[in-house]
């Protein structure tokens, strides 16, 4: 069976009260909170599920204000291992125009063009690049009957004629591109990223989703520099912070207050972290349940999936399989 929380379409996914509606105040500014927090460091507990019901709440405008901009990477499934390629997957999925500067180096760097990745010239450099330099051209013309001794004329007409032309001088090469310059380019590309974050205006909300923040192995440096620059350095940054966008983390190994440095105002003001399925009420156990079996479950099953399941933070594939455990196939029909 593939992995629950992947299989269920976003819009099917049962809602969750508690920590949906910190996230919708969060969205209409009623809370000042920044970054929305889902950890939980053991597997199957609706981290995923969360993390995609809110993105789609954002993409549907449900209950929500409009121009809200999101977009969502799973890191376990991103096949990029660097900062530049997790911001490229976030900055395709927000369409034209949503991010500037980041748009006008990436075209820059498709087509290799050096020119916004270098140092520029100084206006005396930029002046000595002339191409034509004007060079007159002077000579003269013996018209019949001129006569000229020991370099004097003597008689005649002489016509003296003056010319224009123009010396070509190169123009100074312009820097060709090398496959050296794509490290600076990249490293330009993810803070013009950053850049046009802060610049999104009062009317506009961007909302970035990154799910699997986990320290596997395959991706782990992947996972430092999430935490470490767009989540520190970034979005809880006082200096850096944008103010119209929003960052969503869930994972294993997210990061508590104390880690993150902050005074305890700053934690309670800049961050949300709602708790997971101890949150759940009965409604939402049965919710998960109907739409798993497919039918509607026995008040006993639900019972038994919500007292002796969700009280103890089993995951949700344990959920399921106690719940199809707990009446057999026979009585399905």
């Amino acid at each position: 069976m593939p992995p629950l929380t992947k299989q269920i379409p976003e819009k099917d996914i049962p809602d969750n009260g508690p920590q949906q509606g910190i996230f919708e105040e969060m969205i209409v500014r009623g809370r000042p909170a920044r970054v929305y927090l889902i950890r939980d460091r053991r597997a199957g507990c609706g981290k995923t599920l969360l993390l995609r019901k809110l993105h789609w709440a954002c993409r549907q405008h449900r209950k929500l204000p409009p121009r809200i901009a999101a977009c969502a990477v799973d890191l376990e499934d991103h096949a990029g291992p660097t900062a530049y390629s997790l911001v490229s997957a976030l900055a395709d999925q927000l369409g034209r125009d949503a991010l500037p500067e980041f748009d006008r180096l990436q075209v820059a760097l498709e087509l290799k063009d050096p020119a916004p990745f270098v140092p520029q010239p100084r206006a005396r450099e930029r002046a000595d690049t002339a191409s034509l330099i004007p060079d007159p051209l002077v000579g003269r013309v013996d018209a019949a009957g001129a006569e000229v001794r020991d370099h004097a004329q003597v008689g005649g007409i002489i016509i003296n004629t003056q010319a224009p032309t123009y010396l070509h001088v190169p123009e100074r090469a312009r820097p060709q591109w090398q496959e050296e310059l794509r490290p600076r380019a990249e490293r330009a590309i993810v803070n013009a990223f950053f850049e046009d974050l802060r610049g999104v205006g009062e009317d506009r909300l961007m909302v970035i989703f990154i799910d699997s923040v986990d320290a596997k192995a395959q991706y782990q440096e992947l996972v430092h520099w999430v935490l470490e620059t767009l989540l520190t350095s970034v979005f809880l940054d006082p200096d850096q912070r944008p103010k119209n966008a929003i960052l969503c983390l869930a994972g294993r190994d997210l990061p508590d207050d104390g880690y993150l440095r902050l005074p305890g105002d700053d934690a309670a003001e800049w961050i949300e972290a709602p708790t997971l399925l101890t949150a759940w009420q009965p409604e939402h156990t049965g919710d998960f349940l109907r739409l798993m079996l497919g039918r509607e479950p026995s008040q006993d099953m639900l019972d038994f999936a919500h007292n002796r399941i969700i009280s103890k933070a089993v995951p949700l594939r344990k959920i399921y399989e106690g719940a199809k455990a707990f009446e057999p196939d026979d009585d399905h029909g």
